[in-house]
């Protein structure tokens, strides 16, 4: 038999395990076989010139030609720096969080202004912006400015020069008293004028809410009535011009706009709108509700508050005459937004099922007629 021996040696085709130093001597020439040569870091970008402090004209602008003086108020771009000088230091503190008015005298420009012709001295401090705000309040062309805008919300679209100017004139002796101007407004020949009567359209907020009081309706202000007054082209806080949506009666008039005023009042008039309803029983007593003649009657005195004109009654016994069922939202058309758009044939989805109780249905099928006139449109 062999004898083994003590120290075999290895074949050939194993081969034993590197030792530690072998191990980093190894991994060093791997590291420096894929390290790539050292280069110089590129030089850093020229940093920008340091910007040189200045004012912010857009409040100064807005100021005059929106709220006081007007566009053709009389002012000039100097008059908007200098306004805009005397507001410097006036700011928010923490704005993104609610935060409260602060003046930071360190901003303030605290040289002398002139402003509209009235000098400012020098040293005011927080006190130049509130001397700004006396001169512009005071000036005639701000007077005639609000005086416009008071007569065309009140009065008309386009109310008579002579009218604006008396009003102009209240506001100027009374100190700009707001009470006293409106005063003068309503009782003035031209507010009690027949030709201004309901001459002007309700803007989709006024029809909206003005339907649900006329009807005694409760809401919670749900974002499905929202959603009404977008679809009737006021949308709650988009509007994307400072301006606001003004008094121009003409841009509620388009067909897609028109076409969802009426889809409202019916979606109304049936409860289909989820957070706004309203009882048809409580308006008429029980009895009226079977004689179209007596429930038209008191209907359209508690909601109209007027005399209807032939064509409004003529469409409404008409709609009184069709037997079938109230029509609902789900029925009716829902046309485009934008003016000169052939409406879209979408179904609205009604959130209620149609009222099975023929008096309630008859008297929430007329309320519906009733709000859709033009009686009750206008305001």
């Amino acid at each position: 038999m062999p004898v083994p021996q003590a120290n075999p040696k290895p074949p050939e085709s194993v081969r034993l395990p590197p030792g530690p130093d072998q191990n980093a001597a190894m991994m060093a020439r791997k590291e420096g076989e894929q390290k790539p040569a050292a280069q110089n870091p590129p030089p850093p970008p020229p940093r920008p010139p340091a910007r040189k402090p200045g004012i912010n004209e857009n409040y100064a602008r807005e100021l005059m030609e929106l709220h006081t003086l007007g566009v053709d108020g009389g002012y000039t771009q100097k008059d908007v720096q200098e306004v805009a000088r005397c507001f410097t230091g006036w700011t928010i503190d923490r704005p993104f969080q609610g935060g409260p008015f602060v003046y930071r005298p360190w901003m303030h420009d605290d040289g002398a202004k002139t402003v509209l012709g009235v000098t400012i001295p020098a040293g005011g401090g927080v006190n130049d912006g509130l001397r700004v705000i006396e001169i512009l309040s005071k000036h005639p062309s701000t007077a005639r400015f609000i005086s416009k805008k008071l007569c065309q919300r009140f009065v008309s679209d386009d109310p008579p020069p002579q009218l604006v100017e008396r009003i102009a004139q209240v506001f100027l002796k009374t100190d700009g008293d707001i009470r006293e101007v409106i005063r003068a407004i309503v009782t003035s020949a031209e507010f009690n004028s027949p030709a201004v009567f309901r001459a002007k359209i309700k803007s989709p907020l006024e029809l909206a809410a003005s339907a649900i009081r006329a009807i005694d309706g409760d809401t919670n202000g749900s974002p499905a009535l929202h959603d009404w007054i977008r679809r009737m082209g006021e949308p709650l806080y988009q509007y994307a011009f400072p301006t606001g949506y003004g008094e121009d009666s003409a841009k509620w008039l388009n067909t897609g706009v028109f076409f969802n005023r009426i889809n409202y009042a019916v979606a109304l008039a049936n409860n289909q709108i989820n957070g706004t309803s309203y009882d048809p029983m409580r308006l008429v007593a029980t009895e009226a509700a079977a004689n179209p003649d007596t429930l038209t009657s008191q209907l359209s005195a508690l909601i109209v508050h007027t005399e209807l004109s032939p064509d409004s009654i003529r469409a409404v016994r008409a709609g009184l005459a069709d037997q079938s069922p109230a029509p609902t939202t789900a029925n009716a058309a829902r046309p485009a937004m934008n003016s000169g758009e052939r409406p879209e044939m979408v179904p609205v989805k009604a959130s209620s099922a149609p009222d099975t109780n023929p008096e309630r249905r008859r008297i929430a099928q007329l309320v519906g007629l009733l709000i859709g006139t033009a009686e009750f449109q206008r305001r």
